[in-house]
C-alpha cells in the first residue's frame, strides 16, 4: 500500500501526530518562531513590565491608615496602564499574521521558507489580523476596566468582579484561538470571522478550554494579575519556546476542528491536508479485502 510524500512517511495521521513529530525533530523550528515574535511582542512585554512595577510601586505605600486611598489609586492606575494592551496587542498580531500563515504552510505541506514565508504571510493577512485584534483588545479592556472601576466603587466587590471577568477573559481568548485559525486558511472578512469564532467556541468550549491553559494561560494570569517577578519568568519562557509553541497548539487545534465541522463537506480539497491519505486504488484494494 503506498502513502504520499512528506508528512505521510512517518505515518502521521492527525494533527496531533504532527504536534508531536514537530517537537521530537523541528524543535529548532518553534524555538525560532519564538524568538521572531518576541520582537513583535516587546511593546507587550514593556507593558508588563511597566505595569508591574508602577502597581507594586503603588501597594508598597499601603498602610491601615492610607488603604481606601491607595487602592483608589491603584485601580485608577491600572485603568490607565490597561490601555497600553490596545497598541502592544496590534503590533503583537503583525507578528502572527505572519506565524500563523507559516505554521499553515507547515501543516498543509505547502514547501515554506523561513524568514520568506514569515514576512510573506505579514503582507496577505495582516490587515485581517489588525481588525480581528483591534476588537478583541478593545473587549479586552473593557473587561478590565469593569474590574477596576467595581473595585474603586467598593474594594469588597473585587473577589466577585475578579471571578466574573476572569471567565469572560477566558471566553474572550477562545475565541481569538478561532479567529486566528480561520484566518491564513479561509477568505473571511473580519465580522465573519468573528462571528464564525463565537460559533466555533459555544460549540468546542471543553476542549477549546484546554488549549487555551495550554497556551494563552500564563500570559492572562500574567497580564490580570500584575507582578514583575512573574512577568519576567513568563517573558523567558515565551520568549525561549512559548510563542511557537502557542501558534503551534492552536493552528493545529483550529485545523482538525475545521476538518470534521466544514472542510469534509465544503472544502474537500483543503480535508486533512497534509496528512496522510491512501490513495484511491488503495481504497478500492481495502474496501476489497
Amino acid at each position: 500500500m503506498k502513502r504520499k510524500e512528506s508528512f505521510s512517511i512517518f505515518n502521521l495521521n492527525s494533527r496531533w501526530d504532527v504536534f508531536k513529530f514537530t517537537y521530537k525533530t523541528h524543535f529548532t523550528f518553534l524555538m525560532k518562531l519564538s524568538f521572531l515574535l518576541t520582537l513583535f511582542a516587546i511593546p507587550l512585554f514593556v507593558t508588563l513590565v511597566l505595569k508591574g512595577l508602577f502597581l507594586d510601586s503603588v501597594l508598597k505605600g499601603m498602610n491601615e491608615s492610607n488603604q481606601a486611598k491607595v487602592l483608589y489609586q491603584y485601580f485608577s492606575l491600572d485603568i490607565y496602564l490597561s490601555l497600553l494592551y490596545i497598541p502592544s496587542l496590534l503590533i503583537f498580531s503583525i507578528g502572527l499574521s505572519g506565524a500563523y500563515t507559516l505554521i499553515k504552510k507547515y501543516s498543509f505541506q505547502e514547501g515554506y521558507i523561513f524568514s520568506k514565508t514569515f514576512f510573506l504571510g505579514i503582507k496577505e493577512n495582516v490587515k485581517k489580523f489588525l481588525g480581528v485584534t483591534l476588537f478583541y483588545s478593545i473587549v479586552f479592556y473593557l473587561i478590565l476596566f469593569t474590574r477596576d472601576y467595581i473595585s474603586i466603587l467598593n474594594f469588597k466587590y473585587y473577589l466577585p468582579s475578579t471571578l466574573v471577568v476572569v471567565i469572560f477573559l477566558i471566553l474572550l481568548l477562545c475565541n481569538v484561538i478561532f479567529a486566528y485559525g480561520q484566518i491564513p486558511i479561509y477568505t473571511n472578512s473580519v465580522f465573519r470571522t468573528i462571528k464564525n469564532a463565537f460559533l466555533f467556541t459555544f460549540y468546542a468550549l471543553p476542549k477549546t478550554f484546554l488549549v487555551f491553559l495550554g497556551t494563552m494561560g500564563p500570559l492572562l494570569i500574567v497580564s490580570f494579575f500584575s507582578n514583575t517577578i512573574l512577568s519576567a519568568i513568563t517573558i523567558l519562557v515565551y520568549t525561549i519556546i512559548g510563542f511557537g509553541h502557542m501558534v503551534l497548539a492552536t493552528s493545529l487545534f483550529t485545523e482538525s476542528y475545521f476538518d470534521k465541522v466544514i472542510n469534509e463537506t465544503q472544502f474537500p480539497s483543503i480535508y486533512r491536508k497534509g496528512l496522510y491519505q491512501l490513495e484511491e486504488d488503495d481504497k478500492e484494494e481495502d474496501d476489497d479485502d
